[in-house]
């Protein structure tokens, strides 16, 4: 189950310098959380080696719990997330996991790890697997673009 299943076409944005060279890609992203649906937008490096940021544009969560993930500090988790999980081979874990506890974000040690929500289990499981199936396709999808451009 994809979430490009039905579409026609997909939207993948480019943050340029200015140099014209691409230094990061705005990916839409589109998930399930325990209300419904979740969806957002994620920004990954140019490299594709790691998640710049993320936001939340669209949730049905519980205000105070899964609602929670709208907020600064979940966010935050989402800065600098290592994404070098995406090329491992036969790895028996996802890309990137979910803790129940971070000590250092990932601005300070970048890791492959966020930190769930305390009494939000379904909705940090939704946004968690939102990214990893996501980021996944769209990975593909650059890395295809960029070889066929020559990049």
């Amino acid at each position: 189950d994809s979430f490009l299943e039905g579409q026609q076409e997909i939207t993948i944005f480019t943050q340029v310098n200015a140099q014209d060279e691409i230094i990061a890609y705005g990916l839409p992203l589109v998930g399930k959380g325990l209300w419904g649906g979740i969806e957002g937008f994620g920004v990954i490096s140019a490299d594709l080696q790691k998640m710049k940021g993320i936001a939340f544009t669209k949730q049905v969560e519980t205000p105070g719990l899964g609602g929670r993930i709208t907020e600064e500090e979940y966010k935050s988790y989402f800065r600098n997330l290592d994404l070098n999980g995406f090329y491992q081979e036969n790895s028996s874990e996802t890309p990137v996991i979910m803790v129940k506890e971070k000590e250092k974000t990932n601005l300070e040690e970048s890791t492959n790890s966020v930190q769930s929500i305390t009494g939000a289990t379904q909705t940090s499981q939704g946004v968690l697997d939102m990214v990893n199936s996501n980021i996944a396709i769209y990975i593909d999808i650059i890395k295809a673009y960029q070889a066929q451009a020559g990049a």
